[in-house]
């Protein structure tokens, strides 16, 4: 069942994605709880719950990771809303790795 649509944001709130809203003092929130997850310029995955599931578990792999690299340090990881349970992101990367930094924005709009 797919999930329902998000609610309005709040004035001075922008979408980072289709799940995280950036407030206009820069902190991030759960798109659709609104839960606070992280201050300006900070990971917000790090604000997550983190569901992480060794990559041979998901049932997710075409191509054997072997190839690659080691196949046992491979995970996949579920950054979970704290406040509502809403996915907000996924990632496979290898265990001993934090989660990847890989939303950030230059804030300069008023």
């Amino acid at each position: 069942m797919p999930e329902p649509p998000a609610p309005a944001l709040p004035d001075g709130h922008r979408w980072l994605d289709e799940n995280i809203v950036i407030a206009e003092d820069g902190t991030s929130a759960c798109g659709r709880c609104r839960h606070r997850l992280a201050d300006p310029q900070a990971n917000y995955k790090l604000g997550t719950h983190v569901v992480e599931t060794p990559l041979s578990a998901t049932d997710r792999v075409w191509r054997d990771p072997a190839l690659y690299v080691d196949e046992t340090s491979l995970v996949f990881r579920e950054f979970v809303c704290p406040g509502c349970g809403c996915r907000l992101e996924t990632e496979v990367s290898l265990r001993e790795l934090p989660p990847v930094h890989d939303k950030q924005l230059a804030l300069t709009w008023r």
